[in-house]
């Protein structure tokens, strides 16, 4: 079977209930457990990670998985996450996610005695297979560095794993000119959010912790500022010439793409007065945009 995990679900090790035959836990009835019971230690609330780039295929709320998320890798295999804290699943159905992005929070909602994830791996739709010999390979082949030299892995190797950080993560869309749908989800700067040739109009970004604070410029004024999804920055069918970005969780950098032209420079301010580091744009539509917290 190819290696597919280039990130650990969660920072913890600790199995509670291996895949295979068991007793249910709030059954009392035999059953074939489908994935791996991955519980804390001491931890409440701990992050919890896709082990590899795919799209989101399952994203909501059951009454035996609880909170949980499938993510379709693209490769044969899929991954779950199961019982998540109710109300802390980041991502929704058909976003895009890359490996070590944080989904959601380890909790106890659905049929679950305590806090844990269940971790499930199929090799084609719901046909589990024992993730444990994946993770003991990640975990044996890589000492557990230091929390702040860790980062999250991209390529789906063994080698590209590393133990998961806290990382501030932005997720960010962007509509375009005439058509006015909005292009997927994007993770932080692996990526880009536009097509280039084709004017954007409005933004929509979140990060999956703190608050960020937006605002873009279609004409010669910059609009109100957003906070995170509670709506989006722009007017539909109007190009967008500028961009600003603020977070509440580190500094955040972000640059955009205009029509006919290159990325423009990287900035890191927000100041809408500044036109060298306080926002990005050069007065052209612009087409795409990246950004990331740092």
């Amino acid at each position: 079977m190819s290696v597919i995990l280039s990130h650990a679900p969660c920072a913890t090790t600790r199995i509670t209930s291996p895949f295979g035959s068991r007793t249910n836990p709030v059954s009392g009835r035999a059953e074939h457990h489908n994935g791996i019971d991955l519980s804390p230690v001491d931890k409440i609330g701990e992050s919890i990670y896709a082990i590899a780039n795919g799209r989101v295929f399952v994203s909501k709320l059951s009454a035996s998985g609880g909170e949980y998320i499938v993510i379709d890798h693209n490769n044969g295999y899929y991954s779950e996450y199961m019982h998540m804290r109710a109300g802390s699943r980041t991502v929704t159905a058909g976003q895009t996610v890359f490996a070590g992005a944080v989904i959601g929070r380890m909790g106890a909602t659905g049929q679950a005695t305590g806090e844990h994830l269940h971790f499930q791996i199929d090799s084609g739709w719901r046909n589990p297979v024992d993730p444990e010999p994946l993770l003991a390979a990640i975990w044996n082949a890589v000492p557990p560095p230091p929390a702040s030299a860790a980062t999250a892995g991209t390529a789906d190797t063994l080698s590209a794993f590393a133990v998961p950080t806290e990382k501030t993560h932005l997720i960010y869309q962007v509509s375009s000119i005439p058509k006015g749908d909005y292009y997927p989800d994007v993770i932080d700067a692996a990526d880009y959010a536009g097509s280039f040739g084709k004017m954007v109009d409005r933004v929509y970004l979140h990060a999956d912790a703190g608050d960020v604070y937006y605002r873009v410029r279609t004409g010669n004024r910059f609009l109100p500022e957003v906070k995170n999804r509670e709506d989006f920055a722009g007017i539909k069918g109007k190009p967008i010439t500028a961009f600003a970005l603020r977070t509440t969780m580190g500094k955040a950098r972000y640059r955009a793409h205009v029509i006919g032209g290159n990325w423009l420079p990287w900035v890191d301010g927000y100041d809408v007065n500044d036109s060298r580091n306080g926002y990005a744009g050069n007065g052209q539509p612009i087409d795409a945009l990246q950004a990331e917290i740092v």
